[in-house]
């Protein structure tokens, strides 16, 4: 779920109970004794920032990681032996494709440039 400012409160301040509004200069924060809880308005934006993009580096690896799933099957020594056939002749496109993929997964970056899909080429079976 993409993180909320109420997030950012309880990340910071762990003793928040009841947090009333959605806007960082007048929210209240009261903890278990109905306590007011001052907050730095300040900390609580970087805090939601900071959140908020490690959602998305995990929704970019997640992305990367299900695309290589996808394609699992060209790892497949039946799919890419040349002796076989059919087989697909263009599996060199597919280690490519896959390499980029697992570099993202390994170190996502926001708005990563995402590897073409290659299209299959198989050999005509003859």
């Amino acid at each position: 779920m993409i993180p909320t400012i109420h997030d950012a409160v309880r990340s910071i301040y762990s003793n928040a109970i009841t947090i009333i509004g959605n806007d960082v200069n007048s929210l209240l924060v009261y903890d278990q004794n109905n306590d007011l809880i001052s907050i730095a308005p300040e900390n609580v934006t970087t805090e939601l920032a900071n959140l908020q993009n490690a959602y998305e580096l995990l929704q970019v690896k997640t992305k990367a990681q299900n695309l290589l799933s996808n394609t699992d099957w060209v790892e497949m020594p039946s799919v890419t032996n040349t002796t076989n056939n059919p087989h697909l002749i263009n599996a060199n496109d597919f280690l490519v494709y896959r390499l980029a993929l697992r570099v993202i997964a390994i170190n996502p970056i926001l708005n990563p440039t995402w590897p073409t899909l290659p299209n299959e080429f198989w050999s005509t079976g003859t």
